[in-house]
């Protein structure tokens, strides 16, 4: 056997690894097989040391690893950039690094540029023309950059997007499971999408489209029986939240649920999820009548379906509005957190896509915004990556003054007792700027 085969032994040892839980065997075998490729390593072998790295860092992040993770991703995020290849697979193959640094950045709370990873993988399936094609030989690879997108999204970004990628994926993967079924390894990704898109429409206090991706998401784990307690306890919380008790009854009576899956779920209902885009420019309007005209110009121009920033098909101007929208509110409300991200991501992908060449001026005034909701907020890591963006671009952010106090609210009450029995599930608030928009899935899955 020469080194070449020692390579490809050891890493296809390393991924059965895995499928076997065995992360930490996997691990080592990888790093085997990196050290023997380094030793022989050529320009033509950069897209292969990629390749392998990519998958390292999947075994990072299993051990909880990511900060590791990231440093192993830009290092093949680099050769990809730099190897010899189709330009299509090139393109699919950063899509995937970048998602999957994405994921990395979220696990370890850098949300800024976790969602700048979101948008510059799904840019790169936009560019390949895999977006708009329903089918073709990226079909499912598209799904799971976007499943595993939405999951960053709904923890960093607007919920809404995380809908638009997730309703998108489950449609790809409905696609499949009618023709073709759904592949082991996509089950998980799958899976993913429909948690997002559950969870966000049970937060709009849209029951039905929720519960019907519940009842999708059950559907396609029977055989899984380590992930279906989860959907089921999910299915029931939703169900008895939409005080549909009586389906909820017949399911208790079908199946015995996790006590603690349960638990998880009416913690998440009762959470709910981040504030949208659409809510954000609300609240802005609200606290200031002068803004009702700007925040009205940019529903109608940034509201719309996309999964990721690039697709808001925003301009310098809508930067500004952003920007001035959220200088204009207290830096600890969470609608100033969603306008000032808004307002980063929009513009770097400006920048990062040649539509724009947005004056020092403007990115001063948005990093300096910002650092202000950061800094009001107590994120630190939010704000050592908007000081690092400042430095890369050479502006220098002078020392903020506090942000103004907002009133601490009333009292809610005692805390919850965790012990009480599960029904009836207290149903969230609606939130006024989500909206189903799971109708091409129910459609195209035939649900």
């Amino acid at each position: 056997m020469d080194w070449e085969e020692r390579v490809d032994a050891d890493f296809w040892a390393a991924v059965e690894a895995r499928q076997k839980g065995a992360p930490e065997e996997a691990l080592a075998l990888e790093r085997r097989a990196e050290a023997l490729l380094r030793e022989h390593l050529t320009p033509e072998l950069h897209g292969k040391l990629a390749g392998l790295l990519y998958g390292m860092a999947g075994t990072l992040l299993e051990l909880g690893r990511a900060d590791r993770a990231v440093g192993v991703l830009d290092e093949a995020e680099r050769l990809y950039e730099g190897a010899d290849g189709q330009d299509a697979d090139r393109r699919a193959q950063l899509a995937d690094v970048r998602v999957r640094r994405a994921r990395a950045y979220g696990e370890v709370g850098r949300g800024l540029p976790a969602l700048v990873d979101v948008d510059r993988a799904i840019t790169e399936y936009a560019r390949i023309g895999a977006m708009e094609a329903a089918g073709g030989p990226h079909a499912l690879d598209v799904a799971r950059v976007l499943a595993l997108a939405a999951e960053v999204v709904l923890r960093y970004g607007d919920p809404q997007a995380a809908l638009d990628g997730a309703s998108q994926a489950l449609a790809r993967y409905g696609d499949a499971g009618r023709t073709t079924g759904i592949r082991p390894e996509d089950l998980f990704y799958a899976l993913g999408a429909a948690f997002v898109s559950a969870r966000v429409e049970a937060a709009a206090g849209e029951w039905d489209n929720a519960v019907m991706v519940d009842r999708w998401a059950l559907s396609v784990v029977a055989s899984q029986p380590q992930v279906r307690p989860a959907v089921l306890a999910r299915l029931d919380v939703h169900l008895r939240a939409a005080g549909r008790a009586e389906e909820a009854a017949s399911l208790r009576a079908l199946t015995t649920l996790d006590p603690a899956a349960v638990a998880v779920e009416e913690r998440l209902l009762a959470e709910g999820v981040p504030v949208t885009l659409r809510q954000a420019l609300d609240e802005a309007a609200a606290l200031d009548p002068t803004a009702l005209a700007v925040a009205a110009g940019l529903r109608r121009d940034l509201l719309r379906m996309a999964p990721s920033t690039t697709g808001r098909a925003a301009s310098v101007e809508h930067v500004r509005q952003l920007a001035a929208l959220a200088a204009g509110m207290p830096g600890a409300n969470p609608a100033a957190m969603r306008l000032a991200l808004e307002s980063y991501c929009i513009l770097e992908s400006l920048e990062r896509n040649g539509r724009a060449e947005p004056p020092a001026s403007l990115w001063s005034d948005v990093l300096r915004g910002a650092l202000r909701v950061a800094d009001a907020h107590g994120d630190s890591v939010l704000a050592d990556d908007l000081r690092a963006a400042a430095r890369d671009r050479g502006i220098t952010l002078d020392p903020l003054p506090a942000a103004p106090a907002e009133p601490a609210p009333a009292s809610a009450g005692p805390a919850p007792d965790p012990t009480a029995a599960p029904d009836p599930v207290q149903v969230p608030e609606v939130r006024s700027g989500a909206r189903g928009l799971l109708g091409r899935f129910r459609r195209r899955t035939g649900s």
